[in-house]
Order: C-alpha cells, then sequence, then structure tokens
C-alpha cells in the first residue's frame, strides 16, 4: 500500500522509483531477491563476527602481556607516588631515593 501511494506522488521522481519497485514487487522478484540477500547476509555477518574476534584477540595480546602490566605498575608509583613491589625488581632504581624524590615532586 505505501509504494502505491509513493507511486501517486506528485513529484516525479519519487513515483517513477515507487512505480518500478512496485512492479518489481508485483512480479515476485522482489521476494526472490530478499531471500537470496539473506542468504549472502547471513555469510558476511558470519564474516563480520569473525573479523570482531580477530580484532578483540588481537587488543587482548597486544595488551595483556606481563610487561605491559610492570610498566603500567612502575607507572602509577610515578604517578601516585605509591611504593610497589616492582621497584624492587629493578636494580638500577634505589627506593629509598625514589620515595624522597617523589615526595619532592607530589
Amino acid at each position: 500500500m505505501a509504494l502505491e501511494e509513493m507511486a501517486s506522488c506528485s513529484s516525479p521522481e519519487t513515483s517513477a522509483k515507487a512505480n518500478g519497485l512496485h512492479g518489481t514487487f508485483l512480479k515476485g522478484n522482489t521476494v526472490l531477491g530478499l531471500l537470496m540477500a539473506e542468504d549472502l547476509m547471513g555469510d558476511l555477518e558470519i564474516q563480520f563476527y569473525n573479523a570482531l574476534d580477530t580484532v578483540n584477540t588481537q587488543f587482548i595480546e597486544r595488551f595483556e602481556q606481563a610487561g605491559f602490566h610492570k610498566l603500567q605498575q612502575l607507572e602509577n608509583v610515578l604517578l601516585h607516588g605509591d611504593m610497589d613491589k616492582v621497584v624492587e625488581e629493578y636494580p638500577e632504581l634505589n627506593s629509598r631515593l625514589l620515595q624522597v624524590q617523589l615526595a619532592m615532586f607530589g
């Protein structure tokens, strides 16, 4: 019914498109096209979710590394001034001097 209403519209461009769509719909080609598109969309949907899974896995692998977590802990020590055991893992850092320096700048 909506295509028939659009076909009777005063705008020639809208009317022409609606007439064409209405004619195609009456011939039954639309249903076949929709069924074919549904199969294609199902395949594309599977590929889309596979791509999302791949991206998610890549982000997890990149940001969940052990070295990255240690760097985050060191960053927290520098930003908040709270000493952590991670400082003891680095012999080049003197925890007492670092604590004094962090108190001066914090």
